[in-house]
Parts: C-alpha cells; structure tokens; sequence
C-alpha cells in the first residue's frame, strides 16, 4: 500500500500543475477536489511504515489496512477508466491538438476532465474517494500511528553492475489475502483465461498497475486456482522475470517446468 500511495501522490501533485497551465480546474471546478486528494495522500503516506509493520499480528489494524487498500484499487480504477476513455475518444477522432500537447503520462485524466459529462462522472468518483480517506485517515487516530517512521524509504538503486534478481515464484499465501475486489478480478480473469476460442488463438492477458497493488498476488491467485490446473492440465508454467533476465535461462527454465531436457549440462549453448 505504501508503494501505491508514493506513485499515486507525485501523479497527483503533477496533475494539479498540469490542470492549472491548461485552465480545465477553472472550467470544471473540481480543483478542490483534486487538491484535496493530494492532501489525503500525502497524510495517509505519514502512517502507512508503522501500519505495515504492525499489520502483521493487529487484527484491528488488519481491517483498517484493507479499508486503505480498496480505496487504493478505487484510485486506480478512476485513472483506469479515464485511459479507456482517452482511448476511446482518440480512436474516435484521431487525436487533437491539444491532447497530444500534454505529456503522455498525464494525459488520459487530463482528456477526460475536458469532456464535462464525463469530467463531472469521475468528479463524483473523486469526491466520493476523498470522503474514504478521509474517514480512514480519522480512524488511523485511534491506532495511534508512529508518524516518526515515515512511509517506506526511498529503494536503494541499481548500478548495471548490480542487476536486480528479485524473482517471484507462484506460491500465494492465502490466508493474508482479503477484499472481494481480488477476488472478483480472479474470478473474472479465470473465465477469461478458459473459455473457449473457436479461432484457436493464443490469449496474453496483462495486470497492470501501479506497485504495490497486488498484481503479483492477483496472478498467483489465478495460477493456482483449480479451475487453471484442471483446464490446463500440466501446461502452466510459472516465470519470473526480472529486470535484466536472460533469455537463455528463461528457456531453460521453461523446458525444465515442462518436464522436459534441455540439455544444458551437455550443451552449453542452450
């Protein structure tokens, strides 16, 4: 959760420059609004190294964590929604002037804030965040938080001589999971993921997000399911690939999982 409120808080604090230079704030005024959400953020983030750390073995604070972390996936499906309708749109028309003005980062809410039925849609939706946060930023007064601890710290960088080798594999720890949100979304995915194609294509389905949203456990989920294992028998293969991977050990890897011989110990080359 820490990592999702540190992308969301600097994405916010941009969007509000970004608003003021293009006047859509003035046109909509929903810019208290946006405002307020980079205030929320920015005090939720105060809590969120001691909450972890307690989150561990304080049921109450169990509860509370998971309050944060469905507004959390509410903040993503808003910009969420705001790029499938960008998308929409620029497929629609062709793309103007003014959107391709604006850095590609920004510019799917930007988009959507300039058409006012839609731009007073995700209003709503933003006002009615804040309300959340707000709600859960009160409650967090009672767990009495050490503010002291800060959010997490800032990741250490790697050099190129020290590639990341952080690996995931497809082991998920059930009972540390809560929210009916990830379980909507693997049942979802599931049915997406087996159902049937007369065309015989082969599907890539994507999980997107921001860090810390659980993209890793929501993959896992949907790996392990029975449904997955029945419907594809003894073809699913887990992969973790890191930042500098290599292509070689990956094939490896996956012809390994398989269950079959790749050969290495003979043949170097592969």
């Amino acid at each position: 959760m820490a990592a999702v409120l540190d992308a969301l808080a600097p994405y916010v604090k941009k969007l509000i420059t970004d608003m003021a230079q293009d006047e859509v704030s003035m046109l909509l005024g929903i810019s208290a609004e946006i405002t307020k959400l980079e205030d929320n953020t920015e005090g939720l983030k105060a809590f969120m190294a001691d909450a972890e750390r307690r989150h561990i073995t304080d049921t109450s604070v169990q509860r509370w964590s998971t309050k944060l972390n469905n507004a959390m996936y509410d903040a993503t499906d808003i910009l969420d929604l705001c790029q499938l309708e960008a998308n929409k749109r620029r497929e629609s028309r062709g793309g103007d002037g003014i959107e391709q003005k604006l850095p590609s980062c920004f510019q799917p809410l930007l988009f959507c804030l300039r058409n006012p039925v839609f731009a007073h849609k995700i209003g709503s939706r933003i006002k009615e965040l804040n309300q959340r946060l707000e709600s859960i930023h009160k409650e967090a007064d009672k767990y009495k938080f050490n503010i002291g601890l800060g959010s997490n710290p800032e990741p250490r960088k790697l050099t190129t001589a020290e590639p990341s080798s952080y690996r995931t594999s497809s082991l998920v720890d059930e009972s540390a999971i809560v929210g009916e949100q990830i379980e909507r979304d693997t049942r979802e995915l599931i049915h997406l993921l087996t159902s049937s194609d007369d065309n015989h294509n082969i599907k890539v389905v994507s999980i997107i997000g921001v860090g810390g949203m659980g993209k890793t456990t929501l993959a896992q989920k949907i790996f392990n399911d029975a449904t997955i294992q029945e419907h594809f028998k003894t073809k699913t293969i887990w992969l973790s690939i890191t930042q500098q991977f290599d292509e070689v050990e990956l094939l490896r890897t996956a012809i390994k999982h398989a269950g079959g011989d790749h050969g290495a110990e003979k043949d170097k080359t592969l």
